[in-house]
């Protein structure tokens, strides 16, 4: 049986670097962890055609799976059919073996009740995310209505830098798995993952460096 652990920086699963933390602290620091930032699948995919029965998955929630619903469900399916393991660190009660002991004949309609039970969970994990965001963006919105009525300045001042989410995300992954910081990827697989160009790819880098100390 092979364990990976997979991390997902989306709304509300918490940095790459804490998902890792966290994973390995549980299955240790020699887990495999396969990393995808937001708005890619590209690690999830090639994780998922590499994993056979009786193989090990570890996430930290569900929303790392997917930001989609129906995709959560369709994979969690999947994978429960094919016998291969999942487990949610946050959500234990989504994991496939609770959901194997269950069934003790494995007679299809029992499979298929459990397997509708599995989903209506999912749905109900993912739609408080869902809540808990839309309530964030509200608070958001009402903040900025209430400074621009005060006359206080929005948004950044002038001459500073913004750092976006995509950004940030490069850069954990560089640190987590760039061959300089002790990972096993090359520069050039890095690049090609990020889908960024050479020039931005090394002052990530460069900054990341500047950070540990190093010229």
């Amino acid at each position: 049986m092979n364990i990976a652990g997979y991390a997902r920086e989306a709304a509300g699963t918490g940095t790459l670097r804490r998902q890792t933390e966290r994973i390995r602290s549980v299955y240790g620091a020699d887990i495999p962890v396969f990393y995808d930032v937001s708005g890619s699948h590209m690690q999830r995919d090639l994780l998922l055609t590499t994993l056979k029965k009786n193989d090990l998955i570890v996430m930290c929630e569900i929303g790392c799976l997917s930001d989609e619903i129906g995709e959560c469900c369709r994979i969690w399916k999947e994978l429960f059919e094919k016998n291969i393991r999942i487990v949610f660190l946050k959500e234990r009660f989504l994991d496939t073996d609770l959901f194997k002991s269950a069934v003790k004949d494995r007679k299809k309609e029992n499979i298929a009740i459990l397997e509708n039970i599995a989903q209506r969970q999912i749905r109900a994990v993912k739609e408080t995310v869902r809540e808990a965001a839309q309530a964030r963006s509200a608070r958001t919105k009402e903040g900025m209505e209430k400074a621009k009525k005060e006359g206080r300045p929005l948004g950044r001042t002038k001459g500073s830098r913004s750092d976006s989410a995509k950004a940030k995300n490069a850069r954990e992954t560089i640190r987590l798995r760039a061959r300089q910081f002790g990972g096993k990827s090359s520069d050039a697989q890095l690049m090609k993952e990020l889908s960024v160009s050479r020039r931005t790819y090394y002052r990530y880098k460069k900054e990341l460096l500047q950070s540990h100390g190093q010229p």
